[in-house]
């Protein structure tokens, strides 16, 4: 997601946008630990709060944040199994109808992610370069689960760089975006659609 806000605040020496949480969407879990426990089944395709639609864009699927730097590198046709036998550890699991991709635990000691606000945070920093403009943006993204099962990303990006290699920029933003629980019959249905489309 950082990179493409990037590319739309070029020209601009300023750029900040913030999404609202939707009123339409479930509410968020309030629970009474720093480290929620978010362990669930989740479909891979996110929804933006800013869009409402479902994307298997890269900044929008679930395996780009429970898997460090690996964005693009799973078929589209996957879901996301979280395990947490504690706070400290978080287990994940790709899978698609017949393969298991791959196993990964994040380890809160080794800094994959940090406790605060009742949220899972998971940063990561990339480096942006285009035609226009070059910058880093920094993608931090809180995960917490909402009360119909959904895990819910508050997404926050910001960074600075330079357009037209002499105009100095800075940009922030914040979205949310939704994880659905698995629904093997509708998975089914995508997987089909999907056969016959692409």
């Amino acid at each position: 997601m950082g990179r493409s806000i990037l590319f739309l605040c070029i020209l601009c020496s300023a750029c900040v946008s913030n999404e609202e949480y939707p009123n339409d969407w479930p509410p968020i879990v309030v629970g009474n630990t720093e480290c929620p426990d978010i362990s669930g089944t989740y479909e891979d395709a996110g929804r933006y709060a800013s869009t409402n639609e479902y994307s298997f864009a890269s900044g929008s699927r679930l395996t780009d944040y429970v898997y460090r730097n690996s964005a693009g590198a799973f078929p589209i046709l996957v879901y996301v199994v979280i395990a947490q036998s504690d706070t400290d550890e978080m287990r994940t699991t790709i899978h698609s109808e017949h393969k298991v991709y791959d196993t990964r635990t994040l380890s809160r000691e080794l800094g994959h992610f940090v406790c605060e606000d009742g949220k899972i945070w998971i940063t990561q920093t990339e480096w942006g370069a285009h035609v226009l403009a070059v910058g880093r943006v920094k993608d931090r993204i809180g995960l917490t689960k909402a009360e119909d099962g959904s895990l819910i990303g508050e997404m926050q990006s910001s960074g600075a760089g330079v357009a037209l290699f002499v105009v100095p920029f800075k940009l922030s933003s914040e979205d949310y975006v939704r994880w659905s629980p698995f629904d093997p019959i509708s998975w089914d249905f995508m997987q089909k659609w999907m056969e016959k489309f692409w």
